[in-house]
């Protein structure tokens, strides 16, 4: 749940604005970062305790502006901000 409500305000942040080729471009960059960490902890035959712990990064990336300007036909402003 914690997740979904900043992935939200993440959407509610984002600009977004009208072109010839899509009526809501992203006009702003968007980077999502996700840390995965597991742990097993185990005992030994001995007792003794171990731990093992597996770490994953996952980064998704949208660049705003991708699109060609000659095909959005952007002008003005929304020119500047690609």
């Amino acid at each position: 749940e914690d997740v979904s409500q900043i992935i939200d305000f993440g959407q509610k942040m984002r600009s977004v604005a009208v072109t010839s080729m899509n009526a809501t471009s992203s006009r702003s960059h968007c980077i999502f970062t996700f840390r995965l960490e597991r742990e097993k902890h185990e005992k030994d035959r001995g007792g003794m305790q171990s731990c093992d712990t597996v770490r994953a990064c996952v980064n998704l990336v949208d660049l705003a502006g991708s699109e060609r300007q000659s095909k959005t036909q952007a002008a003005g402003q929304r020119l500047k901000e690609g």
